[in-house]
């Protein structure tokens, strides 16, 4: 019963379109405004492919400098823990950057640094100028490792944000020069 309804109306409708045509002429016009609004949609998806094939492109490159920096990039949360870490920063401690995602930074430490380490994250904390020491990593073969540490703290956020420098062969170069100075 409906389907019948349902072909009744279409057949009157296409007998009308037949007849009148200004219906012709309506359908002509709506024909051409669909035909415009694919051919719009069409050249906006191309320049977002564009957009987004360039974006992309510059993220690897911006990818590339963090992590193949020949320094050690870290965020920490509040509480100590590793946020993210770049690909040399997970080297400089051994690791791998998805072995140490949320572990603790102080695990890291000499035992000598962690409580300078701790009174250092509470001082940047409180300011939110770049804050700098110098510490000591604690390494697997029970060698030590000296790094400079250049932190700020990113309140919004609430995170940590450092970079860790090697400096053990400066300190080597010192220690070697002290060493000189005392035997002349």
């Amino acid at each position: 019963m409906k389907d019948s309804k349902l072909n009744n109306i279409l057949q009157n409708k296409e007998s009308e379109s037949a007849i009148n045509p200004a219906n012709d002429a309506t359908i002509l016009k709506f024909q051409e405004e669909l035909d415009a609004l694919k051919l719009e949609i069409k050249l906006k998806k191309e320049a977002l492919r564009h957009v987004t094939n360039k974006t992309k492109l510059k993220e690897n490159v911006y990818s590339d400098f963090y992590d193949f920096a020949p320094v050690g990039y870290f965020k920490l949360k509040n509480d100590g823990c590793i946020k993210d870490v770049n690909k040399y920063g997970a080297k400089m401690l051994g690791k791998t950057c998805s072995s140490i995602i949320n572990s603790d930074f102080k695990h890291y430490l000499a035992p000598e640094s962690q409580f300078k380490f701790t009174d250092f994250l509470k001082k940047a904390a409180k300011d939110t100028k770049n804050q700098s020491c110098e510490i000591q990593l604690s390494m697997k073969n029970e060698s030590i490792k000296f790094v400079h540490l250049s932190c700020v703290y990113r309140e919004n956020e609430e995170e940590f944000f450092f970079y860790l420098i090697d400096i053990s062969k400066h300190k080597q170069i010192e220690e070697n020069l002290q060493t000189l100075e005392n035997e002349n």
